[in-house]
């Protein structure tokens, strides 16, 4: 005959600061991975754009070129994708007990960021544990111009522990797939990455603390003058890359999360660059061994 132990911890509402305690930190942490790619690409497009100068200077746009350059970029106009935004406020909280434990959505709670000259489309439901970006970068039509992308999204989940001093082997399935695109059509460059992500953070006695993060890039790549870039590709983020050990608090918070951003460049002369981006994740359950 087994008995089952009280929690120390069980709320019966989740004090409301804790999702926004998780929201806010996904979102700075989304914002300084930005603020580092923008700036990367702002430097470096200067030192393209130089080279490029040199190359091109003696060029022109003849008509037939002219009219090549309009019709892909009516062509690549013609591959934008959206997504809907979905968001779900059901706060229930996953109470766990000693042994094997495995969670399934729903889940807690969305997190998105997006940012850029050109907001993305970010998609998260804790309703089904999937989340994602669908991202483009085009610049132009008519005058020089560049544009840059950036999204983030991801679904949280609360855990109490039967006990505080319980340790915790947190283990998601985690799938994601991924598209893209990076194009130029003469001098002007384009970019693009992804990369999915694991957080959490722990809580005791009104106190916080932050755990180190699980990060994977998936992909980073880039067009130019020469050659075109895309690719595809679908896996799981795998143990142990992926998987939490924690211990000492009387709850936890855990995000699940993706990232995506481009960049592209539009010429006075005519020539452009564009990036297309779609990364899709899932979380069908989570698997935790409470000792």
């Amino acid at each position: 005959m087994t008995t089952t132990k009280e929690h120390q911890f069980r709320p019966r509402k989740l004090p409301a600061r804790t999702l926004q305690d998780a929201t806010r930190r996904f979102t700075q942490r989304e914002g300084t991975a930005y603020e580092e790619w923008f700036t990367y690409r702002k430097h470096k497009r200067v030192v393209d754009d130089a080279i490029a100068s040199q190359l091109i200077s003696q060029l022109g746009i003849t008509p037939s070129l002219k009219a090549s350059l309009e019709a892909l970029y009516e062509q690549a106009e013609g591959r934008l994708k959206f997504l809907r935004d979905v968001t779900y406020d059901r706060v229930h909280t996953f109470s766990l007990h000693p042994g094997l434990n495995v969670l399934v959505p729903p889940y807690d709670a969305n997190v998105s960021v997006k940012l850029g000259s050109n907001k993305p489309y970010v998609q998260a439901s804790a309703a089904t544990g999937e989340f994602g970006v669908v991202a483009t970068a085009m610049a132009g039509p008519t005058s020089y111009s560049t544009t840059d992308t950036f999204g983030a999204g991801g679904v949280a989940l609360v855990i109490v522990p039967s006990d505080a001093n319980r340790t915790l082997f947190i283990r998601p399935y985690f799938q994601w797939s991924y598209s893209f695109s990076c194009e130029s059509h003469g001098s002007p460059t384009a970019h693009s990455h992804g990369a999915v992500s694991v957080a959490i953070t722990g809580h005791r006695d009104g106190e916080r603390a932050e755990f180190p993060d699980k990060d994977c890039m998936l992909w980073t790549a880039g067009s130019d003058l020469w050659d075109d870039a895309s690719g595809a590709d679908s896996d799981v983020f795998r143990n142990p890359d992926s998987e939490l050990i924690v211990s000492g608090h009387e709850y936890y918070v855990v995000t699940y999360s993706c990232r995506a951003g481009a960049d592209s460049a539009k010429v006075r002369i005519g020539w452009w660059s564009a990036a297309f981006v779609k990364l899709h994740c899932r979380v069908p359950f989570v698997v935790i061994r409470e000792f």
